[in-house]
Parts: C-alpha cells; structure tokens; sequence
C-alpha cells in the first residue's frame, strides 16, 4: 500500500515559514471510487461529507497513483501555510488567474480575482478562522487535502472537518472543490448572535 503524509499543525507563536517541518509517515487508507483519484469518482465517494457522513474517511490519503501515493508536498505545504494565518492575498496565491472554485450550496466562484474578493468579505467576517491540515494524497495532477476549519468563538472553538480536492496546472490550482457540512457553520452561526450582522454583509453582500 502507498502512503501520505501528515502535515504538522503551526507551533505556538512560531513563524510561519517554520510551521511545517519532518512529519511522520502514516499508511493511505483506500476508499472505494478514489483509488485513481478520478475526479467524478471522487466527487462520489467524497459527497457524504455534505451529508454529515464520516469525515475522518474522506480523503484520508487515499488517492494512490502508481506505486502508491504520490505526495505534492510543496503544494500540500503552502496550502498548510495559508490557512495557518490566513490572508486574502496568501490564499489567492495557490490559485490560477482562471481557477475555478466550488463549494456546498454557494454558485461557483470564477477567477482569481473574484476568488479574492470572496476571501476578502470571508475573513472580513471570521477574522479568526483558520486552517490545520492533517494530510494529503496526490494522482498525477489531482491533489486531496484532509483539513479541519477552526473558528474560535468566545470560549470555544468550533472546529469543521472538511476535504478539497485541488485539480493543479503548473503547480497551482486550476480548480477547487471543498467538501464540508454546511450545517456546523450554520449551527455556530445561529447559536452566537454576534456573528449575524457580519453574516447578512457576507452572504448577501448588504
């Protein structure tokens, strides 16, 4: 069986060039429909997510090309990075000036530009939201990244598993497609007031 690397989380109050060093290899757990990393069999197999399935499953270095998983350790590295301390500009940057983006129940986002604009209003809103990567899987071109969004909100940290599934083109990502349950957003949303305001600018732009 191939294998895929974790990536470590960012140290306390270290820099960010320095987040990620040697990390431990763990086995590729295999799912059904992604042994090939196709993207429609993933699109399938990684779905459930959306649908509160089993977020610890989905693209739990899976992806297994030719003697195993291939690891894209300088992307999986500079996704880390951004959404270590995430900023518009920094997460734009992993991106085509075409790329095209995808996520549960929103329209798709078309372009780099446009890309930057949505992560503008996003962080504009969760100013504290940000990533940590637990692992990834590379076929070809085709990269999985098992990540969890963490939002602290006052005492507590609401924490979203999620997976995206980067369709790369000279390095960078010419498509992305996130796979999370919108429903824990909208759960933490409802249940702290404070953020409802910055919601309505965010979702409708008002």
């Amino acid at each position: 069986m191939g294998r895929a690397e974790p990536v470590p989380g960012p140290a306390a109050g270290g820099d960010g060039a320095a987040v990620l060093g040697a990390a431990r290899r763990t086995p590729c757990r295999r799912i059904p429909g992604l042994r090939h990393a196709d993207p429609q069999r993933a699109d399938r197999a990684l779905r459930h997510l959306g649908a509160g399935g089993d977020p610890g499953l989905a693209g739990a270095g899976a992806a297994s090309g030719r003697g195993g998983c291939r690891l894209s350790r300088p992307f999986a590295e500079q996704f880390a990075q951004a959404w270590a301390r995430p900023t518009p500009a920094g997460l734009v940057a992993l991106l085509q000036p075409d790329a095209r983006l995808l996520q549960p129940h929103q329209p798709p986002i078309q372009g780099r530009e446009a890309a930057l604009e949505e992560f503008r209003r996003l962080l504009a809103w969760l100013p504290a939201l940000h990533g940590e990567v637990t692992r990834w899987s590379q076929s070809g071109d085709t990269v999985f990244i098992e990540w969890r969004m963490r939002l602290p909100l006052g005492r507590r940290t609401i924490t979203i598993p999620a997976v995206d599934r980067f369709l790369l083109r000279d390095g960078l990502g010419a498509e992305r497609v996130v796979y999370f349950d919108p429903m824990r957003l909208v759960a933490a949303v409802l249940s702290h007031p404070p953020l409802w305001p910055g919601y309505l600018k965010y979702r409708f732009a008002i």
